[in-house]
């Protein structure tokens, strides 16, 4: 059972101070206009908003992506701000989804818009706070499973590559009620990933199965 997942022996780094402190700027960025759609990079990035945390702030990196982020994601969020080291933009942080953002979302929701991967990785409610004092990280054996292609996350995937994956190498996603089991190696949104990912990896629960991350590399 279980045979599709290897577990990952997670290396320990050596720390090292990256003295960016005199190079190292907070600004604010207009967002005076409405997003005029929830695009399929945008989803992404505005689910968590309306499943997980509504309050809460999501640093996103910049990567090759500056024009997307500026246009299609800025636009939703009432207190955008950029990081920028050494007079580079680096990282956008996002605060605050507008309403009309949250209609438009909930509208793809009703008339069945929504990617299906997100609407699989965030179905029921959130549980709360996560448990990580006994978790184990496993890589998925792409030997193991048959991906699916999905144009749906197609679109989605080339802005993560060219943010999240180029700038920190994976993009992590923590999912609503998602549980080990051998019938998981079945799931489309796996092997949707499966499709476009180098490497899956699940940080798991040992102590329910739950499932509490999702890392995309």
């Amino acid at each position: 059972m279980n045979d599709w997942l290897i577990e990952k022996i997670e290396e320990i780094e050596n720390s090292h101070e990256n003295n960016i402190e005199n190079n190292f700027e907070i600004r604010k960025i207009p967002s005076d206009t409405s997003g005029i759609n929830i695009s399929p990079a945008c989803q992404y990035i505005v689910a968590p908003f309306v499943f997980k945390e509504p309050n809460g702030v999501y640093q996103i990196p910049v990567g090759v992506e500056e024009k997307t982020l500026i246009d299609e994601i800025v636009p939703h969020f009432y207190y955008p701000k950029a990081i920028y080291i050494d007079n580079q933009m680096k990282y956008i942080m996002l605060q605050g989804l507008k309403k009309e953002s949250m209609e438009s979302f909930n509208e793809l929701i009703k008339t069945n818009q929504l990617q299906p991967q997100i609407k699989d990785l965030y179905a029921g409610s959130s549980s709360g706070s996560l448990d990580f004092s006994n978790c184990k990280t496993f890589i998925v054996d792409k030997e193991k499973l048959s991906p699916y292609y999905s144009s749906d996350f197609e679109l989605s995937w080339s802005f993560l590559k060219g943010s999240f994956i180029l700038q920190e190498g994976e993009f992590n996603i923590l999912p609503n009620n998602w549980f080990l089991s051998d019938s998981l190696k079945e799931n489309v949104t796996i092997r949707t990933f499966l499709a476009f990912c180098n490497e899956i990896s699940l940080t798991i629960d040992m102590n329910t199965n739950k499932i509490n991350i999702i890392t995309l590399a």
